[in-house]
């Protein structure tokens, strides 16, 4: 897969007014360029790439011309390329101990990504590193970690995260490592939809193409409800090189019979309206409707500023009942939390 960025205009033009995470969405896009923006722009837009782990990819990108932003995003790349070195060296050791006892680990997210659609280690932040197992399998890749040094992490134990475990392991470099462990790729029933598994030219287990923009979709849109600018990124560079996927209404419609059509029509008037991407979806609800103007009018440069808004689009998401389950769960877990039961 290549880098290959669309080049239609934005349904939001792309000016100055619009703000800065608009400007930096363009520019790590290649729709605009960073040294022609003014300096005060370029203070607000690389302010904005290092808040969101960007400033490493805007550096590979789209070098600045400004020394002191240059430099900065020089460091920030160079500190990102060695940690995410260290995770990929441990991440490499434990799949292979994992191959030679049997077992099939399939890398998610950033892990999958790094080598194969953005251009070197640095671009690419890892906080930690993410892989899906057969629920059999569990066990003994607990059994491993424990063998390498790795500490069990407390998740808070609701609906949306029992599918998932987090080990960390402190490295002599001093760098943490975070291993977690999915069975599922989200934590709604997939009930129909078949986990495609296929081996990389890079030598790791992935999901295949159409498994993985799904899953990169319900992760940032349904969980982090649009909150990580990084992960928005990861779905554009996605769109942008996965050519093997050419109908896409036919894709859309095959993910709605799974339960999942709000997420990925959702996604998709995100890529249309903040990307200028190919017109794949009109919204054709009062929900879309509302959905595309609350991105035309800023809400994705803060979503959690406005409690109502982001409240309304994370319930958009989902069907009402899960979406209840979801929240009512959550809230019971952190009370349980606060008040000394978990």
């Amino acid at each position: 897969m290549t880098m290959e960025m669309h080049k239609e205009n934005s349904k939001i033009e792309s000016g100055e007014e619009q703000g800065a995470f608009l400007t930096l969405a363009h520019v790590l896009a290649g729709k605009r360029d960073f040294n022609d923006l003014s300096p005060e722009i370029q203070k607000d837009v690389f302010a904005i790439a290092q808040n969101h782990f960007l400033s490493g990819l805007l550096y590979r990108l789209c070098p600045p011309a400004n020394p002191e932003i240059y430099g900065a995003a020089e460091r920030e790349w160079t500190t990102q390329s060695v940690q995410n070195l260290v995770l990929l060296q441990a991440l490499q050791e434990f799949e292979t101990e994992c191959r030679n006892s049997g077992l099939h680990p399939v890398r998610l997210k950033g892990a999958s990504l790094i080598p194969r659609i953005y251009p070197d280690l640095g671009s690419r932040h890892l906080s930690d590193v993410d892989l899906l197992f057969d629920e059999a399998e569990l066990l003994k890749a607990q059994e491993i970690l424990i063998k390498r040094d790795y500490q069990a992490d407390p998740v808070l134990d609701f609906v949306g995260s029992r599918n998932r475990q987090a080990w960390v392991m402190s490295h002599p470099s001093g760098i943490e490592i975070g291993m977690d462990l999915h069975t599922r790729i989200n934590w709604r029933p997939t009930t129909g939809l078949l986990l495609r598994i296929v081996e990389d030219p890079g030598g790791f287990l992935r999901l295949d193409d159409k498994t993985e923009f799904l899953h990169l979709i319900l992760n940032w849109i349904e969980q982090d409800t649009c909150v990580s600018f990084n992960k928005m990124m990861d779905i554009y560079f996605y769109f942008c090189s996965t050519a093997q996927i050419e109908n896409w209404p036919a894709w859309l419609e095959e993910m709605r019979g799974y339960g999942f059509g709000r997420s990925t029509r959702l996604a998709f008037i995100i890529l249309q309206e903040v990307f200028g991407s190919a017109e794949t979806v009109t919204p054709d609800s009062k929900s879309e409707l509302w959905a595309r103007e609350l991105i035309r009018t800023g809400w994705l440069q803060d979503p959690q500023r406005d409690a109502l808004k982001y409240f309304g689009f994370k319930h958009l998401t989902k069907p009402l009942v899960q979406s209840l389950i979801y929240d009512l769960d959550w809230t019971w877990a952190n009370l349980k939390r606060r008040i000394g039961f978990w």
